[in-house]
């Protein structure tokens, strides 16, 4: 815990990312090339520097113009090799927010108070939805998992 509130308290307490989908889109204006194809991606989603490395040479050696722009015009953080690893999201896209934003696009110009009834009702419906075709599921579900999710959710607080 102390750790934890540590890295809160300093002044940077959050990574800035890049969304891997628009630093692509960006990028394909000024360079193509199968060689980017084939190492552009495989650098985002390389855990380890080492591959990330392996993936930027290739990458530089084709065009060394291409990693200078890089370099340059991308300075958040796009590779997972480069995530803090107390974040426990690894997401190199941001689809689940730009998804969330096309849900509430026409909910945007309310006041706070009607926006936050908006999501609440959206979030029922959606979980209702869930929660019929859960129903229609419960059958292709095999018997001992049932039994252990029912076990694991007794000593839930939900209702």
């Amino acid at each position: 815990m102390n750790v934890l509130m540590e890295t809160f308290s300093k002044k940077k307490t959050c990574e800035h990312r890049e969304c891997m989908y628009h630093l692509v889109t960006n990028f394909k204006k000024r360079y193509s090339g199968k060689i980017f194809y084939d190492h552009l991606w495989p650098a985002a989603y390389s855990w380890s520097p080492y591959w990330f490395e392996k993936h930027w040479k290739a990458i530089a050696e084709a065009k060394t113009g291409a990693t200078r722009y890089l370099q340059k015009n991308h300075k958040k953080l796009w590779t997972r090799s480069q995530f803090n690893t107390l974040c426990k999201v690894d997401y190199v896209t941001n689809n689940l927010a730009e998804s969330f934003n096309n849900w509430i696009k026409a909910d945007k110009v309310l006041h706070l108070d009607d926006l936050m009834d908006s999501f609440r009702q959206r979030l029922m419906v959606k979980w209702n939805s869930r929660r019929k075709i859960g129903i229609k599921m419960e059958v292709k579900v095999l018997e001992h998992i049932v039994r252990q999710l029912k076990a694991d959710s007794r000593n839930l607080r939900w209702r």
